[in-house]
């Protein structure tokens, strides 16, 4: 199910994120633009690209658009986890 250019699609989890960014890419290949995908609900965007480097059987690095993500709560909760860790 993907979306218009002026509709939003709240991804509910990580699972449901990878089906859109696999569609996404499917549909426009590996330079396709992601900003219609709300990420506010995922918490671990580790290594989330790794697994669509295939397009059309050919290996393409993911290279969309994702600059309207708003990741900087999930940066600071990883360096707060990673803080308490290193005073441990």
């Amino acid at each position: 199910m993907l979306s218009s250019p002026h509709t939003s699609i709240i991804a509910r989890d990580r699972d449901h994120l990878e089906q859109l960014i696999k569609e996404a890419i499917e549909k426009d290949g590996p330079n396709c633009d992601l900003n219609f995908i709300d990420v506010s609900n995922i918490t671990d965007m580790s290594g989330l690209f790794s697994r669509f480097s295939f397009f059309n059987n050919e290996f393409h690095k993911f290279n969309g658009d994702i600059s309207k993500w708003d990741v900087s709560n999930k940066l600071r909760s990883e360096e707060r986890r990673v803080g308490k860790e290193c005073r441990s």
